[in-house]
């Protein structure tokens, strides 16, 4: 942690103000702060390579936060730091997503134009109020270090704010909301304040050069502009509000709630989090960005056509609680960006060790670091120049080589003569559960000679339930000891073994039937006619579940917004599935869930079965509705808990994980066994409620660019209640095209004799 003096007597000195306009005696300032010392501190301020606390930027409230939090074991210390690293984007996300969604919405429900108004009225105030807030905040941050003294004058410099307020608000805004365009005069107004914050840094530089009295009065105006800026947006608002609710009541109550609403964050992240981290400049900057983030949509309000047809055409109403769907749907892509911003800055895979690791897993005692061709360890005797090992990390040199989530990053050490000293695990994005046996595993490959024979899966046992993994972590293992000897020793024990042909993933007997398998969809789906739909999922149930366990699940979702996945070299059946899954949303909507879907296709079968055993329920009233909610909210729920905990362990409860792998004990097995018994009564038990990947899947419903390219359906025969070709409820099953499976509630049972 660097430290600085203050500001106050340093600034003194280096702009050579007459010490006479000061309070202090001027003896003060030689008897603290003698020229010596000013001398020695400044060239240790100039030799550190931490950052500086400086006026513009007080990093030191942020390093006391990160010491107290870390004395006291709070986990707000990690975030702090990665804030820190981030810079502005973090705080600009959830405002330019909610921007997004606000447009987007008003384009598929056709928001009557006052309405939107209103609605980015409410938001721009919010924007404005904020804005208002942190500009004072700042300013007297900046008051405090320039000019000092801030507790005598914050009667005075917050009075002059608040003049600013009245003035604004009773002489420019009322003038501007009486004119025929307030909404205009509203666009104007936020690029006005966008350009003065950026200038404001600049500014505040400039005043450091100037006499306290004129440095004292520039503050003081500036803390009246930016209460007149701001305060000029309140009629504007309340204009746009009126407009729509017609009510004086209601409109003042939506205005005033939403600038103490911005006032209110405003505050809570200035000085606890924008001018620690940011800066002075990059405070205002941020403010700046936010202004022209809400001018967009007010700009939308004014000129944006009232029907974008292409957009009201998918704007069916799917959800029982249109709000909260949008509410999940900001909380769901918000924490998506962020974590993206936040896995950018996190730390590189480790390629450096300890001398006391690298004894210990190739026995050597003396090491040198090697930079070049790759950064590896050359290892020694201890009474030895000669070099006997190498180590180095998987990562450098088999980045490429990908298991189901992505690269594994492992320590291999070999010796000269070409045998495995030893290899330990160090980093992955791999599911914990499936690979928690590594350490073992990789303990029993040491001793492996390389001279005759490569590491493969036809001669090691691979980690149970991660055949992806373990093919991964062997092929990075044969590339560090091929690029690792080359580099220590000059030849490789692998250069015997690279000719020999080895069979290619993509000629595959698994690859290639389902491909096949895939591309018999596109006929039976134009088709749809129930029996080849039926001869369809009975060989998916078959082939991709019994047979192969392939199935798509929200751990691949999930894994794809992590960037883990598997290589395509080594597992183009895994990519195969999930360009399926991605082409047939595109063009169809949820067909994958109505006819390729495993699990889907077990359910199909049982829920016949209690068609013709007369269990099947065909419920439609308004609470089984809201019940089909359930699944959207778990995939919000699922998705934001893995983002955040980084456990993947959240997913595990949906039976199709573990069915077809035979992992289906315990409460496990109890789920299992109410989702299949449940398809007796209700269609697709599991489906309809509770599967994440399904709601994901449903969304896909709203784009739909190919529908003409199946059969026309029937909605009349639809049992489950879909009534529009974007609903989300649709799976895409066809049923309603023959109503073979249509009908049955109204046959009188068989009695018996």
């Amino acid at each position: 942690m660097s430290y600085s003096p203050r500001r106050s007597p340093l600034t003194v000195i280096s702009a050579s103000i007459p010490l006479e306009e000061h309070r202090f005696p001027s003896v003060s300032f030689f008897t603290l702060l003698p020229p010596a010392r000013v001398t020695f501190v400044r060239q240790q301020l100039a030799a550190e390579v931490a950052e500086i606390n400086t006026d513009s930027r007080p990093v030191s409230h942020y390093l006391n936060m990160v010491l107290w939090g870390k004395f006291s074991g709070s986990l707000v210390v990690e975030w702090l730091q990665t804030l820190h690293k981030l810079g502005s984007l973090p705080y600009l996300v959830p405002l330019a997503v909610f921007v997004v969604l606000l447009l987007l919405k008003s384009a598929l429900e056709k928001t009557a134009p006052a309405r939107l108004r209103r609605q980015v009225a409410t938001l721009s105030l919010v924007v404005l109020g904020m804005i208002a807030m942190a500009m004072q905040l700042a300013l007297l941050l900046s008051y405090q270090a320039q000019v000092g003294f801030v507790f005598s004058r914050i009667a005075l410099l917050n009075g002059l704010f608040m003049t600013g307020l009245a003035l604004g608000a009773g002489l420019l805004g009322q003038r501007l909301a009486g004119s025929r365009r307030p909404g205009l005069a509203l666009a104007l107004l936020l690029p006005l304040v966008a350009v003065i914050l950026l200038a404001i840094p600049a500014l505040l530089a400039w005043l450091g050069q100037l006499q306290q009295v004129a440095r004292e009065a520039w503050y003081l105006a500036l803390c009246l502009l930016a209460g007149l800026l701001t305060g000029t947006g309140f009629p504007l608002g309340f204009r746009q509000a009126q407009t729509d609710t017609g009510e004086v009541l209601h409109s003042s109550g939506v205005i005033a709630a939403a600038d103490d609403l911005g006032g209110a964050l405003g505050g809570l992240v200035t000085g606890a989090l924008l001018v620690p981290l940011l800066g002075i400049q990059g405070t205002f900057h941020l403010l700046a960005l936010s202004a022209g983030l809400v001018l967009v949509p007010v700009l939308y309000a004014e000129y944006a056509p009232e029907r974008i047809a292409a957009l009201q055409l998918r704007g069916h109403r799917s959800f029982p609680w249109g709000g909260l769907s949008w509410a999940l749907l900001f909380v769901v892509c918000s924490s998506l960006i962020l974590l993206i911003l936040v896995q950018g800055a996190q730390p590189e895979p480790r390629t450096r060790f300890s001398d006391a690791t690298l004894a210990q897993l190739s026995g050597a005692q003396r090491f040198d670091l090697c930079e070049k061709p790759v950064p590896c360890y050359l290892g020694r005797a201890a009474d030895s120049n000669v070099v006997n090992t190498v180590a180095l990390a998987s990562i450098t040199v088999a980045a490429d080589i990908r298991g189901y989530a992505g690269p594994l990053n492992l320590l291999v050490a070999v010796d000269s003569g070409g045998i495995l000293r030893g290899v330990r695990y160090l980093e992955s994005d791999e599911t914990p559960s499936y690979i928690a046996a590594i350490d073992t595993w990789l303990a029993g490959l040491s001793g492996h000679d390389f001279n005759h024979s490569l590491l493969a899966l036809d001669g090691v046992d691979a980690l149970s339930g991660a055949t992806l993994s373990s093919r991964a972590a062997l092929a990075s293992i044969n590339r560090a000891v091929e690029v690792g000897s080359r580099a220590a020793f000059g030849d490789s024990p692998i250069g015997a073994h690279e000719a020999a042909e080895q069979s290619s993933a993509w000629m595959a007997p698994q690859f290639v039937i389902t491909l096949v398998l895939l591309l018999l969809f596109f006929p039976v789906y134009r088709d749809g006619r129930d029996g080849p739909r039926l001869l369809y999922q009975a060989a998916v149930l078959g082939i991709l579940g019994f047979g192969f366990n392939t199935l798509v699940t929200e751990m691949d979702l999930i894994n794809l917004s992590l960037g883990h996945f598997a290589s395509l070299v080594d597992n183009p059946q895994r990519w195969l599935l999930l360009g399926f899954v991605l082409l047939t949303g595109l063009l169809f909507g949820q067909a994958y869930c109505g006819y390729v879907c495993p699990f889907g296709a077990l359910q199909e079968f049982i829920s016949r079965l209690g068609r013709y055993l007369y269990l099947r329920s065909y419920p439609q009233h308004p609470l089984e509705l809201r019940l089909r909610y359930i699944k959207f909210v778990l995939l919000a729920l699922l998705l934001v808990a893995v983002w955040i905990s980084g456990d993947k362990t959240w997913l595990a409860f949906n039976p199709m994980q573990h069915l077809f792998a035979g992992r289906v004990g315990g409460w496990l097995g109890g789920i299992t066994v109410v989702s299949l018994v449940g398809a007796l009564f209700y269609y697709r038990f599991w489906c309809r409620y509770f599967c994440p990947l399904g709601a994901f899947l449903a969304l896909s419903n709203k784009l739909a660019l190919w529908k003409s390219f199946g059969p026309a359906r029937r909605y009349e025969h639809c049992d489950i209640g879909v009534h529009d070709d974007y609903d989300v409820d649709c799976i895409r099953c066809h049923r309603c095209v023959t109503a073979a499976d249509f009908g049955v509630r109204h046959r009188q049972q068989r009695k018996l004799d």
